[in-house]
């Protein structure tokens, strides 16, 4: 009964190490679900980024919980709210990211709790 238990024991704990693990990396705003490259916006076509992250990303332009709207960075400056991605296009950018409000926090101090969207251009 008591190897039975161990095993039983082992099980769950590899299972749920398994599961841990499998998380890419979400935690913290990071992974493959908050980035988007220059070859996901190619493939939206010729819109401005604004509607490709609609498209592509839509959660990152709402708020959460009461949380206020995420934070427009375009090469490391500081520019607003996701308004500010309505003139740009979609062409002339490399890479999109998106950082959750706890580690955008830790990252730019108070005033993040929505998030940060990193933009760098070409």
């Amino acid at each position: 009964m008591r190897n039975r238990r161990s095993l039983l024991m082992a099980g769950v704990f590899l299972l749920t190490a398994t599961g841990c693990a499998s998380a890419g990396g979400a935690a913290g705003g990071e992974g493959r679900g908050n980035t988007i490259t220059a070859e996901d916006l190619a493939d939206v076509g010729n819109v401005t980024l604004f509607v490709a992250i609609q498209r592509l990303r839509p959660r990152w332009l709402r708020s959460r919980g009461g949380s206020p709207l995420p934070v427009v960075f375009i090469d490391g400056i500081r520019r607003g709210g996701p308004s500010e991605l309505r003139n740009m296009p979609a062409n002339s950018v490399t890479q999109v990211r998106f950082i959750d409000g706890r580690a955008a926090t830790t990252r730019y101090g108070i005033g993040f709790g929505g998030g940060a969207i990193e933009v760098t251009t070409r």
